[in-house]
């Protein structure tokens, strides 16, 4: 897939760790054989990098540079109000946001947009989309849906993204029952975010990286790490382990980050007397994530819901210190609870539960057998399942179903699907090949053990099925590869039959079945006057169809094959409104199309309307046609 990243916020220089989980993501899908680009505002503190593994391209909305305060969050006052100066700036981030990812999806020729945040990203991936007619899916995070809820006008823009959307991710419970109150129309998918097991694991050389930190090599360390706000519940932790400190001196409680309430804290711990064992270091450079976190004993998320209403969604860090194989504690609260079972791989206490809290650290301290068996569980469970590997697959099934959704598939093509189960049966279907799949809608109606689509240019692939981008005279298949090849309304199209039933002999197996149709000579819709110009639509710039000799002439020798008129009356007789009413109102047309084939299944032979062929290669012994 190729497959076009917008995002508010994505990591500005080595080390950078502001919103890394975006681009071990956007890697894990590269991995995975997918190309993705990624359309990212400018900071002032971006630094390119010259081996950068994914191409990013930052677009720029305002003078002077220090103005440009949207995203990497800088957004919103210690994440709990928005920034006058970013309500201002907005519409200048939408317009350049929307040229930003038009010329990324140009030259990409994108398939499909994911955007990070439901505002604003979402609004631009929308508008974006709709102009390159491709899919675009929404990842929600926890800012997005609180801002959101500010004013009516978000709520009102946000609905309208998510009733756009062709999928929609949640990483937790409460996100996934917002995008469902505002009216998400596609399937909304709880996932889990990730790490990576083999960059955060348990450290070697702990003394040597706590005498780097300035941590005593004998004392028990207490650790977190995230931006200095509200919700993070930093004040929580510190009043908690101020409690657990009069109990026990060779404690120390580190918090790592940078943000508005770093002050409060430090005031809060001289108030407490713990000043002289709380370590408040500043930023962690990422490249630094792991030691800082692998050198600790416990990590504590102590996340809440803040006076504005404002939540984390799930915080990665937390997979990264599962994955380091500390024994963790977490506020049960956003998604937590996708990954920490309490009691099995890590404690949940409850939000502002300082007590809590303050029990489930004394617990842990005091128990080095308990946090052995929570740190391994914990590490075994990021290895198993919460690695980026894994939510790349999660991601890639949502991306693709989101293409296959989007591209409406053919009136025609529709009709057929619903029809052919009324006239053939008993059709082997252990290795199937449809050629001129288009989006492989008919292929997805099957069951097989090997599905193969072929297509000029193949659409996205439904779960199980394989397109690939031949032409349908020359496959790239070896002889009697198949059990059963599908042709449907291609001969028709093509300069050359005869070498398209020369490639389906070819591939076909001893005993194995050809369905084809096409358009008899004689077809005729309602108006008559039509049937030239629609026939032209349909692409039968060659011909408009074929008579029953003509096909046969093409599989003799090779095939046994019958061929039989399918009349199609109503369908013909209704098609012009039929095609107005797909563009205008998709599902009523699909009902209405239903009802047709209902009426047409009473009469299916006769003429005026379409061939089916049906063949069959048999082989005398020795490896003759028998015919």
């Amino acid at each position: 897939m190729r497959i076009a990243v917008i995002t508010s916020s994505y990591p500005r220089f080595a080390g950078d760790g502001t919103a890394p989980f975006v681009r071990s993501l956007a890697e894990a899908l590269v991995q995975r054989g997918h190309k993705v680009e990624v359309a990212a505002p400018y900071d002032i503190s971006v630094v390119p990098e010259a081996e950068a593994k994914i191409k990013v391209k930052r677009f720029r909305y305002v003078l002077p540079k220090k103005w440009h305060i949207l995203g990497h969050a800088r957004s919103l006052e210690a994440d709990a109000h928005l920034r006058p100066m970013a309500v201002l700036l907005l519409p200048f981030f939408l317009i350049s946001g929307f040229f930003c990812l038009l010329k990324v999806t140009r030259k990409q020729k994108s398939e499909v947009i994911h955007a990070h945040w439901l505002l604003p990203n979402g609004l631009v991936a929308a508008c974006v989309a709709k102009l390159r007619k491709i899919p675009f899916v929404i990842s929600l995070h926890g800012s997005d849906i609180f801002v959101a809820g500010k004013n009516p006008l978000f709520k009102w823009v946000a609905r309208w993204i998510l009733k756009s959307a062709e999928g929609v991710s949640a990483c937790s419970e409460e996100l996934f029952d917002r995008a469902e109150d505002l009216g998400a129309r596609a399937k909304i998918n709880l996932i889990a975010w990730g790490a990576n097991p083999d960059c955060f694991k348990p450290v070697e050389n702990k003394a040597g990286i706590r005498w780097r930190y300035g941590w005593g090599e004998n004392e028990r360390i207490i650790c977190s790490l995230g931006r200095m706000v509200y919700k993070k519940g930093f004040d929580r932790l510190v009043g908690a382990f101020a409690n657990l400190k009069a109990e026990r001196d060779d404690l120390r409680l580190v918090i790592g980050g940078e943000g508005p309430v770093r002050a409060e804290l430090l005031e809060q711990a001289q108030r407490l007397g713990i000043e002289n064992r709380l370590n408040l270091p500043g930023r962690v450079a990422w490249d630094n994530v792991a030691d800082f976190l692998g050198a600790a004993d416990i990590f504590v998320l102590p996340s809440v819901r803040d006076l504005n209403g404002n939540l984390d969604g799930l915080p990665t860090v937390l997979l990264e210190a599962m994955a380091c194989g500390l024994p963790c504690i977490a506020s049960e609260i956003g998604g937590v609870n996708l990954v920490i079972r309490d009691g099995e791989n890590g404690l949940l206490v409850q939000p502002n539960s300082i007590p809590e809290l303050e029990n489930a650290l004394r617990g842990l301290v005091s128990d080095g057998k308990k946090r052995k068996q929570l740190g391994g569980a914990a590490r075994r469970d990021v290895i198993e399942c919460f690695n980026w590997e894994h939510v790349a697959v999660e991601f890639e099934v949502m991306l693709r179903d989101a293409i296959f959704r989007h591209h409406k598939t053919r009136l025609g093509q529709l009709y057929r699907i619903m029809s052919l189960p009324h006239m053939i049966t008993g059709c082997d279907q252990t290795r199937v090949l449809d050629l001129g799949c288009h989006d492989g809608s008919w292929l997805d109606k099957l069951q097989a053990g090997l599905r193969v689509g072929v297509d000029l240019n193949p659409g996205s692939a439904p779960k199980g099925v394989s397109m690939v981008k031949a032409d349908v005279c020359r496959l790239p298949f070896k002889a009697d590869a198949f059990g059963a090849v599908y042709a449907l309304d291609l001969i028709e199209l093509l300069q050359d039959g005869a070498s398209l039933a020369a490639e389906i002999c070819r591939v076909l197996e001893g005993n194995g079945r050809l369905i084809l149709t096409t358009p008899a000579e004689d077809i005729q819709l309602f108006p008559r006057f039509l049937t030239a110009w629609i026939s032209k639509a349909w692409g039968h710039v060659l011909r408009r169809g074929y008579a029953p000799r003509m096909l046969e002439r093409y599989f003799k020798g090779s095939l046994a094959v019958q061929v039989r008129p399918w009349r199609a009356r109503a369908y013909l007789e209704w098609y012009l409104v039929l095609r107005l009413l797909y563009q205008i109102n998709p599902s009523s047309a699909r009902k209405c199309l239903k009802r047709v084939v209902e009426a047409d299944s009473h009469k299916l032979w006769g003429k005026g309307g379409f061939l089916l062929l049906e063949g069959t290669k048999t082989l005398k012994k020795g490896g003759h046609i028998h015919d």
